[in-house]
């Protein structure tokens, strides 16, 4: 019989540990490294979003909570001159808008970088809140600017409508169907 020292030397599953461990040692040291192609070298970071949607889902969370809106123009104009509308790090930061702009004579909507391009950048006098700061390539919907009465009157109606709509009943949202007492089925014929 093997005392118990022996035993740990004749452990036979270090391959299976050496498996399991490693990979996770890997995305460790990928997830503070980034590989930096000038110096050919692994250099420490910290992680960080650089680009990405983040900015305007706060732009949308701080459009409901701050103005009672959806009408994001005024907070996208807002994190342009410094607000923090879109976080602490897009303070002063013109971001392009993911909207979609309606026209609120014929109701016929277009994405806005259908009606702006990107990245060519106008600069905006800061008292100028008319201003989007991208250049306009798209003659389509001449009466929108950030800060529109018609867009924000059609951003008031739109939540308005949603809140109605989360009101209503409908069976989906039931809780007490959903996570009550089931009904007992009855049981299938013997054959």
């Amino acid at each position: 019989m093997l005392s118990p020292i022996a035993k740990a030397r004749t452990f036979k599953h270090w391959a299976a540990i050496l498996f399991f461990v490693a990979p996770l040692v890997v995305l460790y040291f990928l997830s503070n490294h980034f590989y930096d192609p000038c110096a050919h070298r692994f250099a420490p970071s910290e992680p960080a979003v650089s680009t990405g949607d983040e900015p305007h889902y706060l732009i949308i969370i701080s459009s409901i909570l701050r103005d009672g809106d959806l009408s994001v123009g005024n907070n996208y104009e807002s994190a342009r001159l410094g607000g923090g509308d879109a976080g602490e790090a897009y303070k002063g930061f013109n971001l392009d808008h993911h909207t979609l702009i309606r026209d609120t004579r014929t109701g016929q909507g277009l994405l806005w970088n259908q009606i702006f391009v990107w990245g060519t950048r106008v600069e905006c006098d800061p008292g100028d809140l008319s201003c989007v700061g991208y250049l306009r390539v798209s003659q389509e919907f001449p009466d929108y600017t950030p800060t529109s009465p018609a867009y924000k009157e059609l951003g008031a109606q739109e939540l308005e409508r949603q809140r109605a709509l989360s009101k209503t009943n409908r069976p989906q949202r039931d809780t007490k169907r959903a996570f009550g007492p089931k009904p007992t089925r009855p049981k299938p014929p013997q054959q």
